[in-house]
């Protein structure tokens, strides 16, 4: 029941900084916010209804440590 997807590409972007025992890092996904879909996306379909899942669009997550000595 699977269908081929499409090509595509996307453009990530990441940060890292370190001062003393703190490290932060910064990542964003999708800077292009383009629409695709992954192959084999109807295994990730909840309800398998055959429908396409598409990814997210722009996502980002921030990372804060703190190593205690």
């Amino acid at each position: 029941m699977e269908t081929r997807t499409g090509s595509w590409n996307t453009i990530d972007a990441g940060l890292m900084g370190r001062y003393k025992g703190l490290s932060c890092s910064l990542d964003v996904e999708n800077i292009g916010d383009a629409t695709y879909y992954r192959h084999l996306s109807y295994l990730r379909d909840p309800f398998a209804s055959g429908y396409r899942v598409s990814e997210p669009g722009i996502s980002a997550s921030l990372n804060i440590r703190y190593a205690f000595n």
